[in-house]
């Protein structure tokens, strides 16, 4: 019974000619027509937004503000942080710092 558990958890490996039929099989295997329309379904939203500026601007804009948002009620949960003059000491350096980096980059 011990030798026959043994035998069990030991792996077989995988012959070469397995390795080929496995791979002969997958190549075999085609996409149909409903999923390649599903597909190019999925893309066209993406593609719309990528070429109208209006959109992207509208979703990072919204992106911002949700982002600023969530900044907003975390800093108000931390007791320590939750003080208007530490929110505009905080904002100040973030004004400053971004400032410089755009600074570098013009």
């Amino acid at each position: 019974m011990r030798n026959k558990m043994q035998h069990d958890l030991q792996q077989k490996p995988i012959t070469e000619q397995t390795a080929k039929r496995l791979t002969g099989l997958l190549s075999k295997t085609t996409v149909d027509q409903a999923t390649t329309k599903s597909l190019e379904f999925a893309k066209k939203p993406v593609y719309t937004i990528q070429n109208s500026q209006v959109v992207a601007g509208i979703m990072g804009t919204v992106g911002l503000v949700m982002f600023a948002l969530g900044v907003e009620n975390f800093i108000t949960n931390v007791i320590g942080l939750s003080s208007p003059y530490i929110e505009i000491v905080i904002g100040l350096i973030l004004l400053s710092t971004s400032g410089l980096l755009l600074k570098k980059l013009v």
